[in-house]
């Protein structure tokens, strides 16, 4: 199952990252997970649904810059999965970094141009669901060259509605010539109060989605 969705921050909140995130194509996990307990309906990933946001800091005092980007593929999901973690096992997906949008064309500019200008493959960041809990699992992310497992938490809304959050540090990436570069054409925007030009190396992420869920009519739908 493959889908090509084209994220615009006025539908936007993902991905991980994320991110920058987030946002891989690396090995999946492949053992089921064991603590999620299905309830007799069948899910699948909708695309349509789908929301990532990224969140970074600058100032000395972390104040945040949000944003998402504007392409990215998602391919490997179960469709009919007896569980929302079931349906995103086997996920794999690709974040086009140049295609950030952070609402600000002058800095969106800047961020695909220093930032993920300067690292390998175009700044394209892949990953995959390396395992996915009831409230916790591991995304691996391929950024730069470098891979990395990233533990993520798992929020359910109801039964169908998921959100995975977590928080990527580009320094294990080997992208602190990238913070370097953005901070310095970003100066006069990073400077706080302090008079101090910071840009942290950190980077949030969430994504949302919601499932399409069928169940058989001896089941409650809501």
């Amino acid at each position: 199952m493959y889908f090509i969705y084209m994220n615009k921050l006025t539908n936007s909140l993902l991905l991980p990252v994320i991110l920058s995130v987030l946002p891989l194509v690396v090995h999946c996990g492949e053992q089921p997970p064991t603590d999620v307990l299905a309830d007799g309906c069948q899910y699948t990933y909708d695309p349509a649904t789908t929301e990532l946001k990224w969140t970074a800091f600058k100032f000395t005092d972390r104040v945040g810059v949000g944003g998402t980007f504007d392409e990215y593929q998602v391919s490997g999901t179960e469709a009919d999965a007896t569980s929302p973690q079931a349906a995103v096992r086997n996920l794999k997906f690709s974040i086009q970094g140049p295609t950030v949008n952070s609402d600000n064309p002058e800095r969106d500019a800047k961020i695909a141009g220093s930032y993920f200008g300067l690292m390998e493959n175009t700044g394209t960041i892949e990953g995959s669901v390396k395992s996915a809990g009831a409230d916790e699992g591991v995304v691996t992310i391929l950024m730069n060259g470098v891979e990395k497992d990233i533990p993520v938490t798992v929020e359910m809304s109801g039964v169908s509605q998921m959100k995975v959050s977590g928080n990527i540090d580009v320094n294990d990436f080997n992208a602190q010539e990238s913070v370097q570069k953005l901070n310095e054409v970003c100066s006069e925007k990073h400077t706080g109060e302090d008079g101090a030009s910071k840009l942290w190396p950190d980077v949030d992420f969430t994504i949302t989605t919601t499932f399409k869920r069928d169940c058989p009519d001896s089941i409650e739908t809501n």
